[in-house]
């Protein structure tokens, strides 16, 4: 408690992401009026009220009033999301039932997802440094059309601050900030710094996190939960001329002891986590070009290039008996280079055309090491000097076009198409054959095309009432897990997969919207039909060849396949009523499910019904308050393979399924829940403001449904921010 105590003096003296300001009321009434600009549907920016997809954005003032310590917790309230967590620093957003690289992920336009990674589900999101993020937007839908491959759910894009102007006298300023929680004991410090003058601008931050494990609802502390992360963003913009700008943008974050409590307290008698990540890094460095100018035959051009890094040492360790243990030590190095151009042409008559080309180059090596030992018994005998899954290449190339008409004012039409192309090389070693597969059967040279497209429109019968449609089609190629990962996992072992194909889905979706200047109100209804959908399952027939890590011989063994056909349907609604200058009601609720036709069963990880209502009240010009719940509905839909992963179906470190604990009842349905949370911002003076929220405020001891993990209990978290 001291060390962490000082830790938050010292994230206080160099900054804090998180800690809110607190708004003028003229502030609030100016900003409510502001039409909200996206680029993530277009490419190009766009008033969001008047694009036929539904997107969503959580601004930089909606970040820091959830005051996250991890990106995926940014996401927590906004309309149709629903998070899923296996530890305290793993998260995944679910967008329209799908989750993981079913939904494509962006930091400043830059793709996040790469061709390898993990099968799992939290891979991508919660890389990217918490205190970096300034804005997210959310596409719901296919976003293929736009962004190619793993745009099925959606897309999430991340974007770190931006200066956007350019001022004749030279300027400068910063913020530090600095907060703390109960619940985890955790402290986050972020700081800040930018310049700006008539040529260029620049900005950077760095970030700190630390926290110890977390304590859920009722006061039980839940073991292999702590982490500590650290990161930051630098981007630098070059004025070269009349619309005409360089972008130099960088991005680090390294994760440290990041451990999963789902898979360790299960190994008493080493009294070590069974899986954790002692080091993870990623680095994304990029440059953009951007000219923009009225008219012409080109108004907008954008080429860029990027570099980004990952690596990761990952140990899974297994008790083999009493006495017995076995360390499987993993390391990733995963390389990826892209380019690009993204363009737009006004053709007259309303009517616009954007179109681009994307390319990446993808480069995969992992060093895979097993150690056998006894406590007190040395250092144990090791093995395995290479990886059991291969190393190689992933590249991608693809072009896209999207038109845009207006042909009367209240009306606008959308039509796009992407033609993409996907290839994938394998480099096997002798010693990668494993699980009666050979090095031949290893060595890979797969291609994989697809063509996607969408077609939407928005009328609006008057001013503020409006009636959207759009359908797309969507498209994930085989990423290199699917194909040719193995080893033991949550409830199993993995075999490689080397038939697994892509999968595909088609989303149509509908829904009116009112905007004014009191009200804002949309209701969509949405349903994805999924083809080919991958999925794992029992195989039987594979043995362990080399000691590689397949150590089950028959229904243990789960290989990827394509499994057939299935849909996705559901309700997304959100309303805010600002009644009086001061006063302001909110709310979203959300509705889905999902069936797989041929295994004539429920589809995994589809929210329950959820929702939020609240109130927001801003007292004076320096004080801010608001309250709100969080509701879930039980969710009874529940899939076999749910039913069947221990991880879900009952917790390690308790006795589970029981009927009065969370996750799994013994009908095998997750327990609703309602929880309340509170907020106060206070502006000490002029550029300093602190802020104290409560979250989980009766203690409630629940868990969202297919986490792995039990939410934090009461939890107050205090925060300073000075902006100079």
């Amino acid at each position: 408690m001291q060390e962490t105590i000082r830790t938050i003096m010292l994230g206080a003296a160099l900054g804090v992401a998180g800690a809110g300001s607190c708004w003028s009321q003229t502030a609030v009434a100016a900003a409510a009026a502001l039409p909200e600009i996206v680029v993530t549907a277009t490419r190009t920016e766009e008033n969001a009220v008047r694009l036929p997809q539904s997107t969503c954005v959580a601004t930089a003032e909606e970040i820091r009033e959830r005051h996250p310590t991890q990106p995926v917790e940014a996401l927590r309230n906004e309309p149709g999301i629903w998070i899923q967590k296996t530890g305290a620093g793993g998260g995944t957003p679910v967008v329209r039932g799908m989750m993981g690289n079913t939904v494509l992920y962006l930091v400043d336009g830059i793709r996040i997802n790469n061709g390898r990674l993990f099968s799992g589900p939290n891979a991508f999101f919660n890389q990217i440094d918490v205190g970096s993020i300034d804005r997210i937007e959310i596409l719901k839908g296919p976003g293929s059309v736009q962004y190619g491959s793993d745009a099925m759910g959606g897309v999430i894009q991340m974007q770190t601050p931006t200066l956007d102007f350019f001022p004749e006298s030279p300027v400068w300023g910063g913020r530090l900030a600095g907060q703390y929680s109960t619940a985890d004991e955790g402290g986050l410090g972020h700081g800040e710094a930018y310049y700006a003058d008539s040529r260029m601008n620049a900005s950077a931050g760095a970030t700190y996190f630390t926290a110890d494990d977390v304590r859920a609802g009722g006061g039980d502390k839940l073991e292999h939960t702590s982490l500590n992360s650290s990161g930051g963003f630098g981007k630098a913009r070059i004025k070269l001329g009349e619309g005409h700008v360089l972008t130099l943008g960088c991005l680090e974050n390294v994760r440290t002891d990041v451990e999963r409590h789902d898979q360790s307290a299960r190994n008493p008698n080493s009294g070590e986590p069974r899986f954790f990540t002692p080091r993870e890094e990623r680095t994304l460095v990029y440059l953009k070009d951007t000219f923009d100018r009225e008219g012409g035959v080109v108004s907008h051009l954008e080429p860029y290039l990027y570099y980004q890094n990952y690596q990761a040492k990952s140990y899974y360790n297994t008790e083999k008996d009493a006495t017995t243990f076995q360390r499987d030590v993993t390391q990733q190095d995963q390389d990826m280079v892209g380019a690009g151009l993204t363009a737009a042409s006004p053709l007259g008559d309303g009517l616009k055309l954007v179109y681009g080309a994307d390319y990446r180059y993808e480069n995969f090596t992992e060093d895979k090491d097993r150690c056998v030992w006894s406590p007190g018994g040395g250092d144990g005998t090791w093995s395995l000097p290479k990886g059991t899954t291969p190393d190689g290449t992933y590249d991608v190339a693809d072009a896209f076009a999207m038109l845009d008409w207006n042909p009367i004012e209240r009306l606008r039409l959308t039509a796009g198409a992407r033609f993409e192309s996907t290839h994938l090389n394998s480099d096997p070693e002798a010693q990668n054959a494993t699980a009666g597969f050979t090095t031949d059967d290893l060595d890979l040279d797969e291609r994989w095309n697809s063509t996607t497209y969408s077609l939407g429109g928005i009328y609006w019968f008057t001013t503020n009432l409006a009636l959207s449609s759009q359908a797309s089609t969507g498209y994930r190629a085989p990423t290199y897990s699917d194909v040719l990962s193995f080893g033991p996992f949550t409830y199993g072992v993995s075999v490689p997969s080397p038939d697994v194909g892509p999968e595909k889905c088609t989303t149509w979706e509908i829904g009116p919207r009112f905007e004014s200047e009191a009200v804002s109100a949309s209701v969509t209804y949405f349903y994805t039909w999924l083809d080919d959908m991958v999925d794992s399952a029992r195989v039987e027939g594979y043995t362990d060849v080399n000691g590689n890590g397949v150590e089950d011989a028959g229904e243990g063994n789960y290989a990827k396949g394509n499994y057939g056909t299935g849909y996705i349907q559901g309700v997304e609604s959100a309303v805010e009523w600002r009644f009086l200058e001061d006063w302001a009601l909110f709310g979203n609720l959300a509705w889905a499910e999902g069936w797989n036709d041929e295994q004539h069963d429920h589809l995994r990880f589809i929210p329950p019904l959820n929702g939020v209502a609240g109130v927001r009240w801003h007292a004076t010009d320096r004080l801010a308050l608001s309250a709100y719940a969080r509701m879930a509905a039980a969710q009874d839909k529940i899939s076999e393979d749910d039913k069947s992963d221990p991880a879900r179906a009952s917790d390690p470190s308790r006795t589970y399924p029981a009927d009065d604990n969370p996750p799994l009842r013994a009908d095998y349905s997750v327990p609703g829940f309602v929880t309340y949370h509170a907020r106060a911002d206070f502006a000490v003076r002029e550029g300093l403001s602190l802020f104290l929220a409560g979250d989980n405020l009766s203690d409630k001891n629940y868990r969202e449904a297919f986490s792995r993990l039990d939410a934090p209990g009461i939890n107050f978290t205090l925060g300073a921010e000075w902006n100079f």
